[in-house]
């Protein structure tokens, strides 16, 4: 497991290495005006930072566990099931709007991926969603689909 996690986190460092590169000679742009390269550039350093706390980890002789996520089978219909609620997400965006959507599948996440309690579902459904609201409609300006009921 241990030269596993090497070759990984080597690999994915280099990755977030170059997609830092490729993001700089698009155009960071600057942090109120940013250009097309910065998202890709800001993925970049979290993929990298991640793969170097691994590489760290690994090299002080940590495990990241005996078993590997996927070995485990009683995982996949979560992942399945993880999967089928971001296409579904993805369908019913533009029809129910970005609050009702991100509403309904953090409940989703929430009650089924990892069972809360129903008060728990619906505060973090809640919040979750209007946060990212928050974030992308006021701070960062983006034109949410406002779906059938105009919010």
């Amino acid at each position: 497991m241990k030269r596993f996690d090497l070759v990984a986190s080597a690999f994915w460092l280099i990755i977030g290495f170059l997609i830092c590169e490729e993001s700089w000679r698009i155009n960071l742009g600057e942090f109120r005006n940013p250009g097309p390269g910065f998202l890709p550039f800001g993925t970049g350093l979290i993929l990298g930072g991640l793969a170097l706390a691994v590489l760290v980890r690994t090299l002080r002789g940590e495990s990241s566990g005996d078993k590997a996520f996927w070995a485990d089978r009683s995982r996949w219909p979560k992942v399945f099931l993880t999967l089928a609620c971001i296409f579904i997400y993805g369908v019913l965006l533009e029809p129910l709007g970005f609050l009702l959507t991100t509403f309904l599948t953090m409940g989703f996440m929430f009650r089924v991926i990892e069972p809360q309690r129903w008060r728990t579902v619906i505060a973090g459904a809640f919040f979750s969603a209007v946060i990212a609201y928050l974030i992308f409609d006021t701070w960062l300006q983006v034109e949410l689909p406002k779906g059938f009921l105009g919010i």
